[in-house]
């Protein structure tokens, strides 16, 4: 199938998805691939102006084309190749703290640069759709899932859902007792919703490094913990070797006595004669 308008030709690859009035497919056009978002009739009339505002505002570059299809909309957002998004991350459980707080970093550093509208990051944010490219820069994966929500959606809802991403994402600290300046921040930021996100950027980074502070003191500890304990059960079996040394020799010993003296008295050898004896005349 091929998705085209006068300009542009969309050869489809794949479906990714699909939804209540839309379908998502992966495209080649040119020497790139896309994400080519269909909407049918009852989606057009409520995102046309939506997608053509962004289209003829210029900043949202992730957008590459707007044009109307078979009766509905299309809609051609950059397709990132990622290396790890949020989606991975939620499922992966041996992820470092290190790792955890770059990743969230990238997040929003993603959402900066490509300037991506907030309705829009809302939905990528509920997916788990934003993180790290495999060429290293920060970046998003357009496969919307309820795109026909994203005009409505504010700064207030998008907080909410990055609330909820960054719990997830650490789960783990948040269970051991650790990182809960995160979300006393993500609280804050509720109550008192950012303007942008190079707001929300701007406010995260001086907690990120309190984090980074914290659960790397807090895993020190535990390696000094660690490092005590090994100690001591190195220590706890040196001295078993060598108690066990001393119950070998004292087994030897009492061998050697059982061996040479009888069980009833140990006054009268336990045998009578060594060997044999030859006579010559």
């Amino acid at each position: 199938m091929v998705l085209e308008n006068i300009s542009n030709q969309y050869d489809v690859l794949c479906l990714l998805g699909k939804g209540k009035g839309f379908q998502s497919y992966l495209c080649r056009g040119g020497d790139r691939k896309w994400i080519a978002l269909w909407f049918d009739a009852s989606l057009t009339q409520q995102l046309f102006p939506y997608f053509l505002s962004l289209k003829e505002e210029q900043t949202f570059e992730d957008l590459q084309d707007v044009f109307s299809w078979k009766e509905g909309l299309v809609v051609v957002l950059a397709c990132a190749s990622m290396d790890r998004s949020l989606k991975d991350a939620w499922n992966e459980e041996e992820l470092s703290w290190q790792e955890k707080l770059r990743l969230a970093e990238d997040v929003l550093t993603a959402l900066c640069i490509r300037e991506v509208p907030v309705g829009i990051a809302a939905d990528l944010m509920a997916e788990g759709n934003i993180g790290g490219c495999i060429d290293g820069t920060p970046g998003c994966f357009y496969d919307l899932k309820e795109p026909g929500k994203c005009p409505d959606l504010g700064m207030e809802d998008f907080i909410l859902l990055w609330q909820k991403g960054m719990e997830k994402l650490f789960a783990q600290q948040l269970q051991e007792g650790q990182a809960r300046e995160l979300v006393e921040f993500c609280d804050s930021q509720r109550r008192h919703p950012p303007g942008s996100f190079l707001e929300l950027y701007q406010r995260f980074l001086p907690v990120r490094k309190s984090l980074e502070d914290e659960l790397g003191r807090k895993g020190r500890e535990a390696d000094s913990r660690s490092v005590r304990f090994w100690k001591k059960i190195k220590k706890t079996v040196s001295v078993l070797k060598k108690v066990l040394m001393v119950l070998v020799l004292l087994g030897a010993i009492w061998f050697l006595i059982s061996a040479v003296f009888p069980d009833d008295s140990l006054s009268v050898p336990a045998f009578h004669s060594i060997g044999t004896v030859i006579l010559q005349s």
